[in-house]
């Protein structure tokens, strides 16, 4: 069984990683409504959703139906996670460098870059984030009235599906202890931070007329960042030894990803500083 409380924290976290990041999207629209930074915005979320939900994702997940693709991802995890980390982000940064050429247009803004960069961040916790806590809810629920069990088995005996991944799925969902549930509302707005930050790194390169150094910064601390985060969870695995326990992946995952937050809060205020002399 699935604890209530652990339903409750994930109902938190789900209403957190949705609702939290619309309203934060549309106070800031409104505050700045002058400057019609809601088209940097919808720009900035389209450089996330067009790049890695309609581009990216959909690959992946092609290639993992292919046998030869699995067995390198087993067999060679290290290079895996580095080469998954490294499209994330350059996916990505595809996205962001498109926002700010089309931003780049009409002189790009402090506002219109913050605007793109936070709904960059924000669209991910919403279509990511929010929509995993959705299935694991429902997943929990399904678990709690027995349908888990009964779904999965008539699933397998009908078309002969593998059930091992949602013997997981269920053992991970009963077994996650509540507060973790809790954990990823704090790694997705460290993550939100961190999206402002690379976006408004990028806009200010175009805007200053040297692009490539953004695009190089940028994809160098995205594919670190990931690569980071892919590697910390294949240590708990077999496919890395499982040399730690997966409460010390949370530990020092969430730990690198605070400690990459901070750094990117202090270049999102020098960035504040230095926008005004683009024009000068």
């Amino acid at each position: 069984m699935v604890s209530t409380l652990s339903i409750i924290c994930m109902c938190i976290a789900l209403a957190t990683t949705t609702i939290v990041p619309i309203v934060i999207m549309i106070w800031y629209c409104i505050r700045h409504k002058a400057e019609k930074v809601w088209i940097a915005a919808l720009i900035g979320a389209a450089g996330f959703f067009i790049p890695q939900m309609l581009i990216r994702i959909p690959i992946l997940n092609a290639l993992s139906m292919n046998e030869g693709y699995m067995a390198f991802a087993d067999n060679h995890y290290l290079i895996y996670a580095i080469l998954i980390a490294a499209t994330a982000g350059l996916f990505e940064l595809a996205g962001r460098f498109t926002t700010a050429k089309i931003l780049d247009r009409k002189g790009i803004t402090l506002h219109k870059a913050m605007a793109a960069g936070l709904a960059h961040g924000l669209i991910e916790a919403v279509v990511v984030v929010g929509l995993q806590y959705i299935n694991n809810i429902l997943y929990a629920v399904m678990i709690n009235t027995g349908t888990f069990d009964s779904m999965i088995q008539q699933a397998a005996a009908q078309a002969g599906v593998d059930t091992a991944q949602f013997d997981a799925l269920k053992d991970s969902l009963i077994n996650t202890a509540a507060p973790l549930y809790l954990l990823g509302i704090w790694e997705r707005a460290m993550t939100v931070i961190l999206h402002l930050f690379l976006s408004m790194l990028v806009c200010y390169f175009v805007a200053k007329k040297r692009p490539l150094t953004g695009i190089f910064i940028c994809l160098a601390i995205h594919t670190l960042v990931d690569s980071v985060a892919a590697i910390g969870q294949g240590l708990a695995t077999p496919y890395l030894g499982e040399v730690i326990s997966m409460n010390m992946v949370y530990v020092i995952v969430e730990g690198f990803i605070t400690v990459v937050a901070v750094g990117s809060i202090f270049g999102i205020l020098k960035l504040r500083k230095k926008w005004g002399a683009l024009h000068e």
